[in-house]
């Protein structure tokens, strides 16, 4: 989603990613074609995502910090699955990962 200046800021989308998944809930149950692409434009950014984890770029910075951000929106598109498709699956796989790379809030800000 937009042009790729730093492979480890994903936090740069995620705002957009959250108003894709406001304007997709606001569609109406007729407009089911629109929501097929918005549903593909946030899938294919995930699989960017979980590409980039795997090959060890680190969330850095905002984006380790905000996480949690893209984690309610990988959440949210879940909920739009049906609940025992691989594809529900691995996106809380990826939610997972991100998770573990992301800021240790528990570790580091709340234990302190």
């Amino acid at each position: 989603i937009g042009p790729d200046t730093d492979r480890s800021d994903v936090w740069s989308r995620m705002p957009f990613l959250m108003a894709l998944a406001q304007y997709h809930e606001s569609l109406p149950d007729s407009q089911q074609a629109r929501k097929q692409l918005v549903e593909s434009v946030a899938y294919r950014f995930f699989m960017q995502v979980e590409e980039r984890l795997q090959q060890a770029t680190s969330v850095t910075s905002w984006s380790s910090y905000r996480a949690h951000d893209l984690i309610w929106s990988i959440h949210y598109f879940v909920d739009q699955l049906p609940t025992e498709s691989k594809k529900a699956q691995w996106m809380l796989d990826v939610a997972s990962l991100l998770h573990r790379m992301a800021f240790p809030w528990n570790e580091d800000w709340f234990n302190s």
